[in-house]
Parts: C-alpha cells; structure tokens; sequence
C-alpha cells in the first residue's frame, strides 16, 4: 500500500450489508452543510469460491450480494464518487491468489451501467487475500474529498498481509478514512477478524446471516442519512502559533488535529457576555496489548487566554478514553463575564491541542452568548432531585431514523416515537431542539428478542441527554437481558438561565435554548453480544415554551434556525438545528479550504 498521506476528512458511510456510498440528509442548495455533502467509496466485494456456495434456498452468496448490491446501485446519488473492486476472481490457488484483486470501476462520478455490469460479472473462484485488496482500495480513493472502504466479506483472509493490521495501518497513517464491514453468513472466526477490521480502521461491523435481509436493508439505507461520522463546519486552518492564530466568530468551523502540536484561534470578546466553546474529535479506536499504553488514550485540551498569554480560567481537558461505545471525545469550555474580566479585555486566544498523532477531524463550537439585562424575576435553578418529568406516551405507528455515531450527523427529530437498532460498541445521536422553560425527554424500550440460547445475551444500554454546547446531562443505564424487554427513561432539567449556577454538571448542561440531544450507547455486558438489536426511541419536549426568557443585552446570535429536511422517512419536516450547522460557507469553499490545508501540510505529515 502506498504511503502517501490523504489527511481529507472522513465523509463516514456507516451502513448495514453490502452497502455503498449514500449521501447525508439532504438539504435545499440554499442549506447545504459544508462537511456533509457526496464523497468517494469504494466497495470491496469477496469473490473467493466461499461465495459459490448456497445462500439458503436456490441462490448462492455471490447471486444474493450481486442482488443486493444491484438493486442499492439504482439509488446512489447522481454526484458521488463510487468505485468497485473485487478479489479472489481471477486465480485459483498459487502464490498469485493472494494478490489476485482487480479494480472493476475507478472511483469517479457514479457510472451506474459500469457498477451494474462490474456486480454482474462477479463469479466466485480463488483465495482470499482481504488485507492486500484493503490496501490497494485506499490507494484507489483520491486524497481531496471525504472517503470511507465498504468490505462484503464471507470469509477471513487466507493469504497475504494480515487485514487487521493493515486497517490499523490506514488508521494510523494519516489516511483520515475508515472501513466498514458487512459480513455475510460469516462463521465465528470470521466474524471475529472482519469484526477486528472494522474496529481497527474505526469502521463498524455487521452480520447478516438471511440473503433476503440484503436487498430490503440495502434499499432502506440508501434512501436514508450516511450513518457514519460525519463532522461538518466552516473549513479553517488554525495557526501553529499563538501570534499567527485564526479568527473565528460563532458558529461551527472544521479543522484537523494531531498534524501540528497545538491549533491557535483568534476568538471575539463577548462584551460582558458568557463565552462558549466546544472542541469535538471522532472516536478513537480500541487497542490492547502492547498498544494499550497511556499514549493510546490521548489528551484534548482547551485552553483560552489574553493575547498575551494571561489565562481565562483554569482550561479544560478531556482524556479520549477508549471506551466500548465510539461515542466522540468533547471538552466544553464556558468562561463567564467574570473569568474574562480577570485575564483582560478581547480578543482572546485559543489553544486546542491533542497528545494523539493521528490526524483527525476537529470540530470547534463557539457561541458568544450577550449579558443579560437582570436576572431577577429569573426562575432559579433546577435542584437535581426535582428535573425528572415525565414524556409522552410512545406512538404508533414508531417512525424510521438512522442515528449518528457523531453531534453533526445527528437527525434532527420532531418529538414522536422512532425506531432504529443500536451495536455493542456504538453511541447514536439524535438532535431535538428545546426552548426556554421546556425540558428534553428521552424514552427509550428495548423489545425482547427471540433467542434459541438458553442464556439470552445480555448488554448495557445508556441513554444520555446532551446540551447544545454539546454539554452531558442527565444519564441513566440498565443491564438488558435481550430476551426480555426494557425500558429506560431519562430527562434533562427544565431549560433555565440560572441552572449555569448549578453544582451540578447535568443542571449546567441545560442553561441555554437551543439543539438538544439524545444518545443511546450499547457496551457489551456478555461474551455473546455481538449482533444489533432494536431500540425505540420516544423523544419528548415538555413545558411551556418561553417561560422563563431572559433578556438580553444585545441580541444573541441566532442558536438554532429552522430549515427544511428533506427526509425519506417522513419525519420532521421542520427541525431545529444546533449551534452553527447551518455554515454560511459553501461546501465548494470549505473543499477549498481543507485541500489547501493538507497540501501544505504533507510534507511535515510524511517526515
């Protein structure tokens, strides 16, 4: 595999079966989110003589995901760059098979009679050499947009480099991309290599077992949002220096982290007001062994100060942990008119800096919130005894969603009852936007699954409310037999100005107005907990909207602007997005932005 670096940030294409490239959700040319447009995947098919045998009823492997994938070809976007490759068709047996991998379509803009006859001519013949095809498909994607690898896998690999290393390999090198792996009707040991592939790269895994699942998932998913992470934002490029820092005002803005030691931004006084600030980084992946040191569970921290040099505050800092979950590492940062004050007049700087090396998206939240013109009459804050409340009772029919594994890539939800399944190992967000006076709240059943197990398999499931500074609120978490169902309820307090006053962190989380959200993690809790499972999500709002306003000085920028989804499952027609999503770039600038950012920086990446 080439060593050249493409430091271009990940347009995540997480997706059930034999999936392939699918865009996010769609908005008016008008409302386009810079970060969240097409980007280029290529699909690696197994065609080893595993994939001659039966499927179940008359159809073999091969023939099931050529259905599969022919049918989800017909609803690739019209602008995204997809390319096929295959291995294990052209040798047998031999020192030759385990090279035996050849580029069917070049990845460029969609040609869908190259696809559909590229899947057609599959036929099943020789070995399985999954770690060199892996390598040569990230040489095959271009370096100057969004890229992610989606392998359909029968097999482990038989010969040539080890498939896990070299997802490690891509990970690590600065290739800012991930592989997602469907594997299908895998055996155990199958299941665990393609399974360590895909954690390895930061991709996700999934089995299917019934050939019929193929078509009806893969139709289903291409007509919904990428479920990938997806960071979005304005494209910026910090400055390596304190003197040379960019200036950024409110909003979200997309940077990359850990191919310099520290990013320098330039930061407005909020005159008087609260200062904001959120740094966001993807998952990073699990290691263990000789990886598993305490360099391999990086620090981010944040840092404000005077221009020269007094702090603002204390900082803040997170250590990325690699949790079981994948949930994406934030440290927020809030300085009141009285922190500011102490280290003198704006603008202000801000350091954000990682002890992990590997070059990743950065996503950086401001909001400059103005002061308020008096806090009497103000309702206090939420004492943590009393935020609890109850939400709607569940709705039939339950909507479709497909939940994001990032804050940008979250769905923005009406409050109403939807279903989506959730993986050990993952976190899925979902945005719903809260006023004044009102309070988030988040339902969440687990139905009972049906087992042949004597034991059914067991997982811990975590529902969580976020702020709209990307703030963790209120939490609750359960052990789920699976063979049984489960509910689990959590709510966020009333949204109030003085809950910032609060000792308590989950009260603090919900002291603005804006995009909250929802998250439900999955961590394994039995040695057996491999598969996804349903999961019924009923988001509530409740309260009187606008109780409880403050005042504000000056008017506050806007927090959340309603935009029109377009959206294949019918939800939300009209939905609150969060704090600078709606980025008044153009994705053709931010494109610019990122390219002329990692051209420059090539060179230091590869030394």
């Amino acid at each position: 595999m080439s060593t050249r670096r493409k430091t271009a940030l990940t347009a995540s294409i997480g997706v059930a079966l034999a999936i392939l490239w699918v865009g996010a959700p769609s908005f008016s040319a008008e409302q386009k989110q810079p970060g969240r447009g097409p980007g280029a995947v290529e699909v690696v098919v197994d065609s080893s003589s595993a994939m001659a045998e039966s499927a179940g009823g008359d159809i073999t492997r091969m023939q099931a995901v050529q259905t599969g994938l022919l049918e989800a070809f017909t609803d690739v976007p019209v602008d995204a760059s997809i390319g096929l490759r295959v291995y294990g068709a052209s040798v047998k047996e031999g020192l030759r098979s385990c090279k035996d991998s050849s580029l069917i379509a070049p990845v460029d803009t969609v040609d869908k009679p190259a696809l559909v006859k590229g899947v057609e001519s599959l036929k099943p013949l020789g070995n399985t050499p999954i770690g060199y095809a892996l390598g040569e498909a990230a040489d095959d994607l271009p370096g100057d947009k969004p890229a992610s690898i989606v392998l359909v896998a029968r097999s482990a690999g038989g010969c040539g480099a080890d498939p896990c290393q070299v997802a490690r390999d891509v990970s690590d090198s600065g290739q800012d991309l991930h592989i997602d792996v469907v594997g299908f009707q895998a055996d155990k040991s199958a299941r665990d290599q393609l399974t360590c592939i895909a954690s390895a790269s930061g991709g996700t895994y999934f089995d299917v077992t019934d050939a019929a699942d193929l078509p009806i998932v893969l139709s289903r998913l291409t007509k919904r949002g990428a479920r990938g992470y997806a960071p979005a934002g304005r494209g910026v490029e910090g400055g390596p220096a304190a003197a040379s820092a960019v200036s950024i005002s409110d909003g979200q803005w997309l940077d990359t982290i850990g191919d310099s030691d520290t990013e320098y931004y330039r930061l407005l006084d909020p005159a008087g007001g609260t200062l904001h600030v959120a740094a966001t980084i993807r998952p990073v992946r699990s290691t263990s062994g000789k990886d598993s040191g305490s360099a391999q569970n990086p620090e981010l921290t944040v840092d404000v100060t005077s221009l020269s040099g007094v702090p603002c505050g204390d900082g803040a800092a997170k250590t990325a942990s690699r949790t079981v979950t994948g949930a994406p590492t934030t440290v927020v940062y809030t300085l009141a008119a009285d922190k500011l004050t102490k280290c003198g007049e704006g603008p202000y700087t801000l350091a954000v800096a990682s002890t992990d090396r590997s070059v990743r998206p950065l996503e950086l939240l401001v909001a400059s919130e103005p002061a308020v013109t008096t806090t009497d009459g103000l309702p206090k804050a939420v004492k943590p005894a009393d935020m609890d409340a109850t939400g709607n009772t569940a709705s039939e029919p339950a909507l479709s969603v497909v939940g994001s594994p990032s804050f940008s890539g979250a769905p923005a939800l009406e409050p109403a009852t939807y279903d989506d399944t959730v993986r050990a190992g993952t976190t899925r967000f979902y945005h719903i936007g809260v006023d004044w006076g009102q309070q988030l709240v988040c339902d969440v059943d687990v139905p009972a699954q049906d087992s042949a197990a004597k034991k059914p398999a067991t997982a811990k499931v975590t529902v969580r409310t976020y702020g709209p500074q990307r703030q963790r609120g209120s939490v609750q978490d359960k052990i789920v037999s699976l063979g049984k169902s489960t509910s689990i309820h959590t709510a966020a307090p009333p949204v109030r100005y003085l809950n910032r006053k609060s000792s308590s962190a989950a009260v603090r989380a919900a002291s603005r107005a804006g995009g909250y959200y929802c998250a439900v993690s999955a961590s394994e809790a039995s040695d057996k907990q491999n598969e996804p499972f349903p999961v019924r999500l009923t988001a509530s709002v409740v309260g009187t909207a606008g109780e409880g306003t403050p005042v504000y000085a000056d008017k506050p920028e806007s927090a959340q602007d309603a935009v029109e989804v377009v959206d294949d499952g019918g939800t939300s027609p009209l939905v609150w997005i969060g704090v600078g999503l709606v980025a008044a770039a153009a994705a053709g600038s931010l494109w610019f932005y990122l390219r002329r950012r990692h051209t420059a920086r090539d060179a230091s990446v590869h030394e």
